[in-house]
């Protein structure tokens, strides 16, 4: 049994509380503060209206950002990572639209663009220059680069 129990302030209200956390609680149902705004269900405490808030998709608050690791974040309950803009370095390019994460992937994109990724034997566009790289040195569509001269590769050793 609890020594204190504290008396809702409220009007004609009549509770009895145990804790101020939950006289807390109780006064924030009775300004509406655990009313969801847009299924109008009523909870007891704002805790459970979040918890309904996260968990019912008709309740869910839409996204502010639709990338995909927002959606991902938001389908396991999640806050998302940012709010609607996209971190990072835009493409340029009229009518692209891509963000890049850092500059090296930018560059690689815009390599995409210029058409410097597509194998001159296969006519296979690939998604960085790292990528054909790996393809004419695997499928052998195209001679490897020569190799260095023999003293380029002695200077590369010397100490």
């Amino acid at each position: 049994m609890y020594r204190f129990w504290i008396p809702c302030p409220e009007p004609g209200c009549g509770a009895v509380l145990r804790s101020s956390q939950r006289l807390s609680d109780h006064r924030a149902w009775h300004r509406g503060d655990t009313t969801c705004p847009v299924c109008t269900k009523c909870f007891s405490r704002p805790d459970v209206l979040r918890e309904h808030r996260r968990r019912s998709s008709a309740c869910r608050p839409a996204p502010a950002c639709s990338c995909d690791s927002c959606l991902a974040l938001i389908s396991r309950g999640f806050k998302p990572l940012h709010t609607g803009q996209k971190p990072g370095l835009p493409c340029r390019v009229p009518g692209c639209g891509a963000v890049l994460k850092n500059r090296a992937r930018l560059s690689d994109h815009n390599a995409w663009h210029r058409g410097d990724t597509v194998c001159p034997v296969c006519t296979k566009r690939f998604s960085t220059p790292g990528n054909l790289r790996e393809h004419c040195r695997t499928v052998r569509c195209a001679p490897p680069p020569p190799p260095p001269p023999p003293q380029a590769r002695a200077a590369q050793f010397k100490w």
